[in-house]
């Protein structure tokens, strides 16, 4: 009989099990607890070392916590709010777009710790189904407001069969320590079209994470941007699985990081069928 060695967990590791715990996520909390954090030693995190990284994790956010004005304006966008987690749905939606709220994470479950612990802590998720040619823009602002907190967020984004579209997500906030994890579900159909861009403009003191899942049905168009501008600590996961033939991606990321700041952009690929294109 060997005996196995329990690791040393950081401030960061025990807050986040706390919080994993009083969620009624105990098997995610018990997996965390023996796992820790990934190092460098994990091959999907050997740019970016969490468990040296993340050093503290405040309490999470309060619903009620006031939503800021954006840090971003897209003129003539249909702007919706995800405020501390909440989503704040427009009080009209043009044409071919609707929005509804959902219990729960969208994100599918995979090894990666930080969509286990979106899919523990998101509590109500942002659906929005897309359909025809989408003349306006889509703006989804999301916001880490009031004083430091942790905020999980999630967004599930169908774009239906030849429907056309752009989504454009901003992540800000106050200035204060946040640490935000936001998940993005996205779903195109057959011979859907979809320019989506992620773009970090959160304060230097805040931490920001972000996982977008694509799901990229027969004769789809994907085209993504990803730009990380503001938070010291950033880390975007881009999981692209294309479901039928003639599935298309182009994938382009971009950093603009100065001194003390870590940024890490990651894509992971996998393909249902043949003839998909990336």
């Amino acid at each position: 009989m060997s005996a196995i060695t329990p690791i040393r967990l950081g401030a960061a590791e025990q807050a986040l099990i706390a919080q994993l715990q009083a969620s009624g996520a105990t098997a995610a909390a018990e997996r965390l607890s023996l796992s820790g954090l990934p190092t460098r030693r994990v091959e999907a995190y050997h740019y970016t070392d969490l468990k040296m990284l993340l050093r503290a994790v405040p309490a999470v956010a309060e619903a009620a916590t006031p939503v800021s004005g954006g840090a971003f304006t897209v003129p003539g966008a249909t702007r919706i709010v995800i405020g501390n987690g909440v989503p704040h749905l427009p009080a009209t939606l043009p044409p071919g777009l609707r929005a509804s709220l959902a219990k729960g994470a969208a994100l599918t479950e995979r090894d990666d710790v930080l969509v286990r612990l979106n899919g523990a802590l998101a509590q109500t998720t942002l659906k929005l189904d897309i359909s025809g040619a989408l003349t306006s823009i889509v703006h989804i602002d999301r916001r880490s407001d009031g004083p430091a907190a942790h905020v999980n967020d999630s967004a599930h984004v169908f774009v239906a069969d030849w429907a056309k579209a752009t989504v454009i997500e901003t992540f800000s906030g106050s200035d204060a320590a946040h640490v935000a994890n936001h998940g993005s579900y996205v779903s195109l159909g057959a011979g859907a079209e979809l320019t989506h861009v992620l773009l970090d403009l959160s304060s230097g003191a805040a931490t920001n994470f972000a996982t977008a899942e694509y799901h990229i049905g027969a004769d789809a168009r994907l085209r993504t941007l990803t730009i990380h501008v503001g938070s010291g600590l950033s880390r975007i996961n881009l999981f692209a699985r294309f479901e039928g033939e003639g599935a298309h991606a182009d994938t382009t990321g971009l950093n603009l990081v100065s001194e003390g700041q870590h940024s890490d952009i990651t894509l992971e690929l996998s393909h249902a069928l043949p003839h998909c294109s990336s």
